[in-house]
């Protein structure tokens, strides 16, 4: 069983982003831009306008820009840091984009569940089957982070990488996984939702529009900054698994006495 060095891998999805920080500015400005000010304008103009649609472009450009940055900082990794070119949206970034959608959506199962249960006891759910769901959902949660070597595989076009063979070769890493990605996501991901809801309430407030402005600015960046860490903390993560044999093609590739040993 392969291990990750899960303390060592989310350091250096940091440090490498962090140290790289204007090249990440470099390549991904342009979605940066249109992400923050897709977020900020969406809601102003669905309120003016009359049409919720409109609130959807905000989070639409915000997970198009991500899949963009994070694919482009893939390669940015494998070529320690060479690799130059601006993040763009193509054929490539709208498959990892649809793989990370569909995984979320396996979340959703859980969820709905929940929902059900809630409806049928009239919006007060029993513990004793809540508990049980969340559980589950756990379980899901974990279990799907051995699917995460598709990512980096989807952006460096290694073919190779498959659903199953990340299933195989992540095994025994489930929770080591799982929390190393709460580890590279989580304090930026609450920096910047913190960042978003003091902006909200400074906006509120004439006086300190410049503020709300400023705090919403630093929370997109935040969200920015997030994308290259869990970025580059997928691309150690499968340059540590990918160059390993599944368990079965070591034990084929093996000279008898070592098999027998």
């Amino acid at each position: 069983m392969i291990r990750l060095p899960l303390i060592d891998t989310v350091s250096r999805g940091y440090a490498f982003a962090f140290r790289h920080i204007l090249l990440l500015a470099r390549i991904g400005w342009i979605w940066f831009v249109a992400a923050h000010a897709a977020v900020i304008a969406a809601p102003v103009l669905a309120t003016r306008m009359g049409g919720m649609q409109l609130a959807f472009a905000g989070p639409l450009v915000m997970a198009l820009a991500g899949a963009a940055i994070v694919v482009a900082w893939h390669r940015v990794v494998a070529s320690h840091g060479e690799a130059r070119r601006v993040a763009r949206l193509g054929r490539r970034e709208l498959r990892y984009l649809g793989f990370v959608l569909a995984l979320l959506g396996i979340l959703y199962v859980p969820v709905v569940a929940m929902t059900m249960i809630a409806d049928a006891g009239g919006g007060r759910p029993s513990p004793a089957l809540i508990w049980p769901l969340a559980g589950a959902m756990l379980i899901v949660i974990v279990s799907i982070c051995r699917l995460i070597l598709i990512f980096p595989g989807i952006a460096l076009e290694r073919r190779v990488m498959t659903l199953s063979r990340s299933w195989a070769l992540t095994r025994g890493n489930a929770w080591c996984l799982f929390i190393g990605g709460v580890m590279c996501a989580g304090p930026l991901l609450v920096l910047g939702a913190g960042l978003g809801a003091a902006s909200e309430i400074l906006l509120a407030r004439e006086a300190a529009w410049w503020l709300g402005h400023g705090s919403a600015l630093l929370g997109s960046l935040a969200l920015f900054l997030q994308f290259a860490v869990v970025g580059g903390y997928l691309s150690f993560v499968f340059e540590h698994f990918a160059a390993q044999p599944l368990p079965a093609e070591s034990t084929r590739s093996a000279p008898p006495s070592a098999v027998t040993a």
